[in-house]
């Protein structure tokens, strides 16, 4: 059985036997037919509801398709049923912000200007305010982006006659936001595959909103099969990614609350069963030193797979430790000793890929290592001259006894 999207589920809830909708009341429907100044509604009652045109026109959007599932309010009941996603597409009068009060229908404004306090709001023909604290969920950072845009609002107030209306954008975002914490409930379990949006980077992860409240965590380790130092490599504030729940556990200090933990790797493949299987024991490969530790070198041969070379294998002389013949980002050659798939282990030789390759190098040169700009060395030793005393010149300067027994002799004379 398929899984139901969460845009299905808010529309599943919603739908049902509608026989008497009551003004007021958010009901769904399917849409039977479409005019040019009308979308017809079937609601489920005896007679078919109608939702304006303009009402989609006027966010810039195209009327729903024959079929398509609407989510709207009952604006009248008597004669025939009407239907508003919100009001002010009409102009309104105090009246009718009195009944949208009244009947918690969101009314939508034009954002005319930013003050201190917050958003003055044009609700197509009455004037309304909107207080900083009620523009978003949390904290405004910058109210400023909405001047000029077209908003849903929930009346709060109407002071003096309607000469002061307050409206809130908050009320309206905390009840969608509650619809989808029902729907999201049902979906949260470990396993679950879920969309999401990132919301904060920190060193140690990128926490996730999940929509109705949820917010989860995506450790450093679970972002990607390649090894990276921080999450703003592969993420960045506001961009929508698939995510996978890996487990859901109590808050310890907000016992109310769960602790989500998600992986977006684990919806990415395993890179152990594409590439490396087709690697081969003595074959050699190239790779990228990506770390290096007492006990050895490890040696990236694609996105998520490491290798391991010892400290033993990377060189055939003795040393302490990897850095004293290998960086950080160097490029290098490695003989394949042995592949471990279900241990995700690779062991590599260094060594063994140069020495190769030095007879590799002397079987085509047709000599036995030895570099040709060098002279050959001199073995046999050269008899070493003096300048006789006597002036006989140049001549050989005879054993160590024969120096010795001139010198004696000439200390007698």
């Amino acid at each position: 059985m398929e899984e139901q999207t969460m845009e299905e589920h808010l529309l599943a809830t919603a739908e049902g036997p509608q026989q008497t909708p009551t003004v007021g009341e958010r009901i769904s429907g399917t849409v039977v037919a479409v005019s040019e100044s009308h979308v017809f509604v079937d609601v489920g009652a005896k007679a078919e509801a109608s939702i304006s045109v303009e009402e989609f026109r006027s966010k810039d959007e195209e009327p729903p398709a024959v079929g398509e599932t609407v989510l709207a309010y009952v604006t009248a009941d008597d004669p025939e049923i009407e239907l508003s996603r919100a009001l002010g597409e009409q102009p309104l009068d105090i009246e009718a912000i009195q009944q949208a009060r009244d009947l918690k229908l969101p009314v939508r404004g034009k954002v005319t200007a930013l003050n201190k306090g917050g958003l003055e709001i044009d609700l197509n023909g009455v004037r309304a305010f909107c207080p900083l604290s009620q523009i978003e969920l949390g904290r405004c950072e910058d109210a400023e982006r909405y001047v000029g845009e077209t908003i849903d609002l929930r009346i709060q107030e109407i002071k003096e006659g309607g000469r002061n209306v307050v409206v809130s954008r908050k009320a309206l975002l905390q009840e969608e936001q509650a619809e989808q914490a029902d729907a999201i409930k049902e979906h949260l379990v470990e396993g679950a595959e879920l969309d999401g949006e990132v919301r904060s980077i920190q060193a140690y992860g990128a926490f996730i909103d999940l929509g109705g409240g949820f917010q989860g965590m995506v450790h450093v380790s679970e972002i990607a099969h390649a090894r990276i130092e921080h999450p703003n490599e592969a993420l960045k504030e506001g961009e929508k990614v698939r995510v996978k729940v890996l487990k859901i556990q109590p808050d310890p200090k907000r016992p109310e609350r769960k602790r989500i933990g998600l992986s977006i790797k684990a919806l990415a493949g395993d890179p152990w069963t594409s590439g490396v299987a087709a690697l081969k024991e003595g074959e050699t490969v190239e790779g990228e030193v990506v770390r290096l530790q007492p006990y050895g070198a490890f040696i990236q041969l694609s996105p998520g797979v490491d290798g391991l070379a010892h400290v033993s294998e990377l060189s055939d002389r003795h040393i302490k430790h990897p850095s004293e013949v290998l960086t950080i980002g160097q490029k290098v050659q490695a003989r394949v000793l042995n592949v471990d798939l279900d241990a995700k282990r690779v062991s590599l030789s260094l060594k063994d890929a140069s020495s190769e390759g030095s007879r590799d190098s002397r079987s085509r040169d047709g000599r036995d290592g030895r570099d040709s700009r060098r002279p050959p060395k001199r073995r046999e030793s050269q008899p070493m001259n003096h300048i006789d005393p006597g002036g006989g010149g140049a001549q050989g300067l005879g054993t160590f006894g024969d120096l010795f027994s001139k010198a004696l002799d000439k200390k007698k004379s």
